[in-house]
């Protein structure tokens, strides 16, 4: 068997006749006779030189070839990780806005199918774009099913189950527990997640369609509220940001009824010459002024 590589490009042989063959190259040879007598007999003939020379320019156009046909299969590969991305995201702002503990049966469905079929696009080049129609059909039925959903109780019951009351009026209902596939180990551990550590203290507790626990505590065990002492509340609202990065939010100014003025002269009382300093500052209803500094 004979393995040779040897160098691309022009050089000359013995005795200057022989050109094509690099100054170096790498035998192995094996036979019965040996590497040696072998070799010689190779490097006596200049035929050989040439026969040599004709191997490495079709390995060269070879390894050439191989590269190309990588450097493409990368390049469709990135092509099409960057087609998947947009009509995913596409996707996603047609079927709407759900958290991971809100997706039911269904949702669970079509987010491992077209997982699976943009999986699939990504890493065979022979897919072509038809095979986006099959996420779009199941998108479609599952924003269909939604809308069933909204419209008709029994096609949410269909769709989501419904919830499953495990303890009432303070008593373990174990038939709902069996139906829920949970043992009493993981009821309780349930329970500790929603910082309730003596089933004394549960009037209700809900397995929602979504997985998640709900509890009612009993009125003797929950924690006072202004309104049980009287106490007179005043209202919280949510601050608005006017300050973020160093730039000033105009429109969150003009809706507190401010200006630019009132902005730098508190921002001087505090202390501070510069906007561009600031990294974030937000205004409280009431009144009260919260600037944090970007740090150097």
């Amino acid at each position: 068997m004979l393995e040779a590589t040897i160098p691309h490009g022009r050089g000359e042989g013995p005795k200057g006749r022989d050109k094509g063959l690099g100054p170096l190259f790498v035998c192995h040879l094996f036979n019965k006779q040996g590497a040696i007598p072998l070799l010689g007999s190779i490097l006596g003939f200049p035929w050989a030189f040439r026969t040599l020379s004709i191997f490495s320019r079709i390995r060269v156009r070879i390894d050439e070839n191989g590269r190309q046909k990588k450097e493409d299969f990368i390049l469709s590969m990135l092509r099409r990780s960057l087609e998947s991305f947009v009509f995913a995201l596409a996707l996603l702002r047609i079927t709407g806005r759900k958290s991971l503990s809100q997706l039911n049966y269904f949702d669970f469905f079509t987010v491992g199918v077209v997982a699976n079929l943009f999986s699939k696009y990504i890493s065979d080049p022979t897919q072509g774009r038809e095979i986006f129609l099959a996420p779009v059909a199941i998108a479609a039925a599952d924003v269909l099913a939604s809308r069933m959903a909204i419209k008709s109780d029994r096609a949410r019951q269909l769709l989501e189950g419904r919830p499953v009351i495990f303890i009432k009026d303070g008593q373990i209902l174990e038939k709902n527990i069996a139906k829920m596939h949970y043992n009493v180990a993981e009821v309780l551990a349930a329970l500790r997640y929603k910082g309730v550590y003596n089933l004394n203290d549960v009037e209700f507790a809900v397995l929602e369609v979504d997985g998640t626990i709900s509890v009612l505590k009993k009125p003797q065990t929950s924690p006072l509220t202004p309104q049980d002492l009287n106490i007179p509340t005043y209202y919280k609202g949510l601050p608005s940001i006017i300050i973020k990065e160093g730039r000033v939010l105009l429109d969150n100014l003009r809706k507190n009824k401010l200006c630019t003025n009132w902005l730098t002269n508190k921002l001087k009382d505090l202390g501070i010459k510069d906007i561009s300093q600031v990294f974030l500052a937000s205004l409280a209803p009431d009144g009260s002024l919260y600037v944090d500094l970007k740090s150097n």
